[in-house]
């Protein structure tokens, strides 16, 4: 049991750091690729910034409902 509550806090710490370099991400406006031949090509990162976002949202809100399950879990006595 102490290896799942490490691993949840773990993974807990670990989105909260994604959200940190996410938001990172929306301040940046341009992101400038160099290619062969000198060539540059700008790329706007908010399109991945939103599906980055999202999905770290998504992770925090299932492993506080996961949390919100284990502590409110009736246990039967017998």
């Amino acid at each position: 049991m102490k290896k799942r509550a490490l691993f949840y806090i773990l993974l807990f710490l670990f989105n909260l750091c994604s959200l940190y370099f996410i938001m990172k991400l929306f301040t940046a406006d341009l992101l400038v690729q160099y290619v062969l031949y000198e060539d540059n090509i700008t790329e706007s990162p908010r399109l991945t910034a939103y599906v980055l976002y999202i999905c770290c949202l998504s992770n925090l809100y299932f492993q506080f409902f996961i949390w919100m399950e284990h502590f409110f879990n009736d246990k039967i006595q017998s």
